[in-house]
């Protein structure tokens, strides 16, 4: 006789916000900036620009995720990301490229980025792809300019 099985998933509400800068540092600061002292997550000419767009990702009414968005007028896209940050405990479901993914919708994918080596295979599930020599970004590491390639 064939039996079934059944499995209980927990199902997490998402809810993405246009938010403050001020409302992503501490979610920057534990994911991207790990040993090193507060307010190097904060990043000057950029938080406190009016057209920048901080998104702000809750699962269960919790911030653990953010992604910043500048308009740029002479780069080589129209938006750049930064401080794409997702906490550890909830990396690998999806949640970052939601953040991405969101931001093109309203947006555009005219979007650049400066992406950590090790972060090359998460840009390239959004759609970005690597530019150029990796190079290194002191003291945070080996970085590649990434790109969202249109299709």
């Amino acid at each position: 006789m064939p039996t079934t099985q059944s499995s209980a998933a927990t199902i997490m509400q998402i809810v993405i916000t246009q938010v403050a800068a001020e409302q992503v540092w501490a979610i920057r600061h534990r994911s991207l900036r790990i040993g090193q002292p507060l307010g190097t997550e904060r990043m000057p000419g950029i938080d406190e620009h009016p057209d920048t767009i901080n998104l702000l990702l809750t699962a269960d009414g919790n911030g653990v995720g953010c992604a910043t968005f500048k308009p740029e007028q002479n780069g080589p896209s129209k938006w750049r990301l930064r401080g794409m940050a997702i906490d550890q405990s909830h990396r690998r479901q999806g949640l970052g490229k939601r953040l991405v993914d969101y931001f093109v919708a309203i947006h555009g994918d005219s979007i650049w980025c400066n992406a950590r080596t090790g972060a090359l295979e998460f840009y390239q599930s959004c759609g970005f792809a690597a530019e150029g020599n990796e190079f290194d970004i002191a003291p945070i590491g080996p970085h590649y300019v990434m790109r969202i390639v249109s299709e």
